[in-house]
């Protein structure tokens, strides 16, 4: 998918930072990414989470596109089908991939679909795939959703006993 530069800067303006989101019993707030004014967006963002996931996956023409694949990886890690988001995740970041690596803005909604993944890992419990993401994201661009994101599930992991982390790797 090519998207030209008045796509991008459009993408860009409207990217927001959904609430944080609590992703662990212990209370580590990390933050996801969703496109502002597109399909789906204000219902995740006002919580209304079953109705985005509605909208976003009930048209077909809807879901091809890199915002509706952002905000469907979003909407399934507030939801009760946290499962869902790692392959969501994934479809955004595949989206993403083949914009340049040299273009700023393409980073960083390369790097914000890194880190949305690295939360949906997170909470599926996928410990050293989180780190990855994390660690993935935080080098394609540093900003301030995968500073956060990085810090706390760096915080988490190290409490997390080595014995775990081999487990969810296995």
């Amino acid at each position: 998918m090519k998207i030209t530069p008045p796509v991008l800067k459009t993408l860009l303006a409207s990217l927001i930072i959904s609430s944080s989101l609590s992703a662990h019993a212990d209370s580590n707030l990390l933050k996801i990414a969703v496109v502002k004014d597109s399909i789906g967006a204000q219902d995740i963002v006002l919580g209304n989470i079953n109705s985005s996931i509605e909208k976003l996956t009930s048209t077909q023409k809807v879901n091809k596109g890199f915002n509706a694949k952002l905000n469907l990886c979003a909407a399934y890690l507030k939801s009760t089908e946290k499962s869902k988001s790692e392959l969501a995740c994934t479809a955004a970041i595949s989206d993403i991939e083949s914009m340049s690596k040299y273009n700023k803005k393409a980073r960083y909604l390369k790097s914000v679909s890194y880190s949305n993944r690295a939360v949906a890992r997170y909470q599926n419990k996928n410990m050293v795939g989180a780190l990855a993401d994390i660690n993935a994201a935080f080098s394609i661009d540093a900003n301030a959703i995968t500073e956060t994101n990085l810090k706390l599930i760096k915080q988490y992991t190290s409490e997390t006993s080595f014995e775990e982390l081999s487990e969810v790797a296995d």
